[in-house]
């Protein structure tokens, strides 16, 4: 993964490592919740990853940063998303939204080794 990541990104992996998946649930909701706010990820994560994981309706993921580029993300099984987490000058913000079922992801985050 660390050599796919330093190819798309054209960053370099080194002193880095990864030692946890997490499966998260959100509760699916009547009406589109925001689950988390704008927020950035910690100094420690280099990269973040995550997998979508069923078939969720009107769940979404923001993207944006400070120059003003933003994307939005439809929920959409197996869609993979990864970013490099530049926590200096341009952060990478982002908040995300409850579908019409329960929504599932695997949150796989590369850290920066101490």
């Amino acid at each position: 993964m660390n050599v796919l990541l330093s190819g798309i990104f054209n960053k370099d992996l080194v002193n880095v490592y990864s030692d946890e998946w997490n499966l998260n649930v959100h509760v699916a909701s009547t009406e589109i919740e925001l689950i988390r706010d704008w927020h950035t990820d910690g100094l420690d994560k280099r990269y973040q990853i995550i997998l979508y994981l069923g078939d969720v309706k009107c769940g979404q993921y923001e993207m944006k940063n400070k120059d003003g580029w933003t994307k939005t993300i439809p929920y959409k099984h197996n869609r993979l998303l990864a970013w490099y987490n530049d926590t200096s000058d341009n952060p990478t913000y982002h908040r995300f939204w409850t579908g019409d079922k329960d929504r599932h992801t695997v949150n796989m985050p590369i850290y920066r080794k101490k």
